[in-house]
């Protein structure tokens, strides 16, 4: 058995170590997620343009969510919740959103609570985060009051 020149077995071995060191290291998406996937795989969708990083919500109104670059496919859409780098699942908002459309129409729960939330559209490897935005709580004076009769008032 012949073995090889010691220069060359070094290169194999570098380029080896090298390979596994790139396969090993998890590429970062939006919000810090974790992201398994190629490149051609990630750019499924481009990036959400609304909700914006610090933007507000208001909880019992239709928001408009917007994206750019999305492909023809049905997509998942979650509202998350938590540490930006562990977001988890809060409520499904659909399981049916067209990532062609570039926007869903999203009618904000009125019982959701005040806070600080992502949404999260696709589905493993394939997501893509919006930045955290706050929610505020309906005004509930204004619904009692218009719950009320014109004499009630």
């Amino acid at each position: 058995m012949t073995s090889l020149p010691l220069h060359t077995m070094r290169r194999r071995y570098l380029a080896l170590a090298a390979v596994l060191v790139l396969a090993l290291l998890p590429s970062t998406g939006l919000a810090g997620q974790p992201q398994h996937a190629s490149a051609a795989q990630r750019a499924v969708f481009a990036s959400f343009t609304q909700p914006l990083p610090g933007m507000t919500v208001k909880a019992g109104a239709p928001f408009m969510v917007i994206w750019n670059g999305g492909t023809a496919a049905e997509r998942v859409l979650n509202l998350m919740q938590g540490d930006p780098g562990a977001l988890q699942v809060v409520q499904n908002i659909s399981m049916t959103v067209d990532g062609a459309s570039g926007q869903y129409a999203w009618n904000v729960p009125v019982d959701l609570p005040a806070g600080k939330y992502a949404l999260a559209l696709g589905q493993a490897p394939t997501v893509i985060y919006t930045g955290l935005f706050d929610v505020t709580g309906h005004d509930t004076q204004q619904t009692v009051n218009n719950a009320k009769t014109p004499s009630q008032r």
